[in-house]
């Protein structure tokens, strides 16, 4: 038993000595200053994340800008480009199909012979002009 109180004895007097090198200077200005170190540090990393952050958000809208750009761009060379060539296209097609419907009544209507061939001249100008250009490619 007296073991135990000489240990006991000896606890407390560690832990009186322990307490007052808490209460020290040295020990509050030590835990205040990690306290302050470790509240930096945290603020220091949401800053940056908040950085990065809106930095993606701008990539991001650069991105998105340049995309609406080059869908705008292709568009507008497929509006150019129907109406360059392909109206012209459907003008002819439909004009050539107006002919030949009115080619069918009238053979109905037996005004022309039925052996009759009807004459078709399809606009190729387009499809010649790229044809030419297929024949470059391909040499």
């Amino acid at each position: 038993m007296s073991d135990i109180t000489s240990i006991v004895t000896e606890l407390s007097s560690l832990v009186g000595s322990t307490k007052d090198f808490a209460n020290s200077a040295f020990t509050t200005s030590l835990v205040g200053a990690l306290a302050g170190a470790f509240a930096g540090a945290v603020a220091a990393q949401r800053v940056a994340e908040k950085g990065k952050f809106r930095e993606e958000r701008i990539k991001e809208f650069h991105h998105t800008n340049s995309a609406l750009a080059l869908s705008m761009a292709a568009t507008n060379v497929a509006m150019a480009l129907k109406k360059q060539h392909v109206k012209n296209l459907k003008d002819s097609y439909d004009e050539d199909q107006q002919r030949f419907l009115e080619f069918k009544t009238k053979i109905r209507k037996g005004e022309i012979d039925a052996k009759t061939p009807f004459e078709l001249s399809p606009n190729l100008l387009f499809l010649k002009k790229y044809l030419r250009l297929w024949a470059l490619f391909r040499k």
